[in-house]
């Protein structure tokens, strides 16, 4: 689905069957069948319920964040922004890497149906699959995730954190005694390193040389 601005007007196509039928659910664009565009008022709403759908293009999140800026300033008490407001979610279940998600509404339903991430068992009336950071993201901006579930999108932001570090990292210090007789170069070193953290086989404080 590609997006763009005019002015404050947003202009969205090549949006998937799943993505043309939660923007239809909406009413607040319009579909023009000759160029194939939904086109509407660039509003926060708007903006916000396609963020939970797709990763906004950088002009149209910074657009957005503006706009949320501007509507809380007034509302300010500190220099902290205040939190997004959190809708219902239906029910999140892990099952060690395995999340399952119930109880959606219909809105919910066809956003997490377009990011082809999960899967919908009529069986059980749920999507399931297997769980990642970013799929744990895009859940998190639709509504409030459970204390087990937040708590372990936690370790996972740590994990990819220092593997981030890791790979940027000037200079590198083995996290083990690998197993190896000929010296390591570095980027085997860094290579190594990433895979043990990842793999959770070493902590991520441990990347932490200086």
């Amino acid at each position: 689905m590609k997006m763009a601005l005019l002015g404050n007007t947003l202009l969205i196509k090549d949006a998937s069957d799943e993505q043309r039928t939660a923007i239809e659910s909406w009413n607040r664009m319009e579909w023009n069948t000759e160029t194939q565009i939904f086109s509407g008022p660039a509003d926060l709403e708007l903006l916000s319920r396609l963020a939970r759908m797709v990763r906004l293009p950088p002009a149209v999140a910074g657009y957005r964040d503006r706009l949320w800026n501007e509507q809380n300033a007034a509302k300010r008490t500190d220099t902290k922004l205040p939190e997004l407001p959190f809708a219902w979610l239906g029910k999140l279940t892990l099952r060690g890497n395995v999340l399952q998600v119930s109880g959606l509404d219909s809105e919910q339903f066809h956003i997490i149906k377009s990011w082809r991430r999960l899967k919908w068992d009529r069986k059980t009336q749920s999507f399931c699959g297997i769980v990642d950071l970013e799929l744990l993201d895009r859940l998190a901006e639709m509504g409030r995730l459970p204390a087990g579930i937040a708590n372990y999108r936690s370790r996972l932001r740590t994990v990819q954190d220092a593997v981030d570090r890791e790979r940027v990292k000037p200079s590198l210090a083995p996290l083990c005694d690998y197993p190896v007789t000929a010296p390591l170069y570095a980027h085997q070193v860094r290579g190594a390193n990433m895979a043990l953290l990842t793999f959770g086989w070493a902590e991520p404080q441990e990347a932490r040389h200086e």
